[in-house]
């Protein structure tokens, strides 16, 4: 195990600060030591003692950030604490405690303990690595990635829930004043702030939708699912009211399988012809076209917008990152796809762009055959 006495003298230096923000970051950084530390370890034990006395402390803000950390404190001390903290008169500290009561009943994981099977597998591989296991160490390193990447999008999603809750209880209370003592400067920025909200549980929805585990597995016909995609996509857009002159689907075949979450297939691929319809002018035409070569099957959509630079093509596929010029371009849409197309269907999705010609994405997949597993 790690010597982390440096780490706790700094640590309990801190917490002898007199500004309440330095407080909480100190006790942030005790809560991240005491998630990699073993339980035994004394270190642990100085850091929660030390962190129960601030379950006391005068600013509400410095007493959740504590309620936060004792959720890997040691010993009974630390849940006592926690209980307390329960019947705080600040609803965001008694939330705090409660959250951190429930993950300490269930076992908080540590950082330490979070080798799971796969985890260690992968790290096997990598240790004698050759090329003869390269490809299952790269599949093993992408479940791996998989578990994580679904873990912070559902606690991130859960988290966000619980906030907006609070502010639209807020919001619905000021509102309620504003009826009965109307005040026309202040009636604007609350409807403001409520079109923020529902844009916010749009990300929140989205996001959720990337913590989701696949749904049922089926067999299913891609040119039937992607026509569905088109017609969603082309409804979708122009509720927004973005005119296109039309989606075009180009194939030859309709007995092309694959095997998977159908639906997430389709959300995806509506995402993508989405953004395709976007960037074209009104009076242009978006292509779709299906085609089958050497057990795999690649779907292009190509649209005839203003094209994309080598740097916009990489922002794409990050969280948040939106070439959009309308104020709601989330940047989800794209590492949906993305998501599904690389890790439900071990497929790849890539694109090739021309300024002032526009942007075709294709999405490479292995077909699904009756002798698959």
């Amino acid at each position: 195990m790690e010597d982390n006495s440096d780490n706790v003298e700094q640590i309990l230096k801190d917490l002898n600060s007199t500004s309440w923000m330095e407080l909480m970051t100190a006790l942030n950084q005790a809560k991240g030591l005491l998630q990699t530390v073993s339980p035994g370890d004394a270190c642990a034990r100085q850091l929660t003692n030390r962190i129960i006395g601030f379950s006391n402390h005068a600013k509400w803000e410095v007493r959740k950030s504590a309620a936060e950390a004792l959720c890997y404190g040691v010993g009974p001390a630390a849940m006592e604490a926690l209980r307390r903290l329960e019947d705080d008169s600040v609803p965001y500290v008694r939330q705090a405690a409660q959250k951190s009561l429930r993950e300490s009943k269930r076992g908080a994981t540590k950082v330490y303990e979070k080798r799971d099977p796969t985890s260690e597998r992968l790290f096997s591989l990598i240790k004698k690595m050759n090329p003869r296991n390269i490809r299952e160490a790269y599949a093993s390193a992408m479940q791996v990635g998989q578990i994580y990447y679904r873990e912070l999008a559902g606690v991130t999603t859960h988290e966000l829930r619980n906030n907006l809750r609070i502010i639209s209880d807020q919001l619905d209370a000021i509102e309620d004043s504003l009826n009965l003592y109307p005040n026309p400067v202040a009636a604007g920025p609350i409807d403001k702030a409520k079109q923020n909200m529902q844009e916010l549980i749009e990300v929140i929805d989205r996001l959720a939708f990337l913590s989701r585990d696949p749904g049922p597995v089926e067999v299913f016909e891609v040119a039937r699912v992607l026509e569905e995609a088109m017609q969603e996509a082309r409804s979708k857009v122009r509720q927004d009211g973005h005119n296109c002159e039309d989606v075009r689907g180009i194939w030859h075949r309709d007995d092309v399988k694959l095997k998977g979450d159908k639906l997430q297939f389709k959300i995806a691929l509506r995402n993508l012809i989405m953004n395709a319809i976007e960037a074209s002018p009104a009076d242009q035409i978006v292509d779709v076209t299906l085609e089958v070569s050497g057990g795999f099957l690649t779907i292009c959509i190509q649209d005839r917008g203003r094209g994309m630079t080598e740097q916009e093509i990489t922002s794409a596929f990050k969280l948040f990152t939106s070439s959009k010029k309308k104020p709601d371009g989330m940047g989800l849409g794209v590492p949906i796809a993305q998501k599904v197309i690389h890790f439900d269907f071990t497929g790849e999705i890539r694109y090739e762009s021309e300024l002032d010609k526009g942007t075709r994405v294709f999405v490479r997949l292995p077909i699904y055959t009756e002798d698959a597993p």
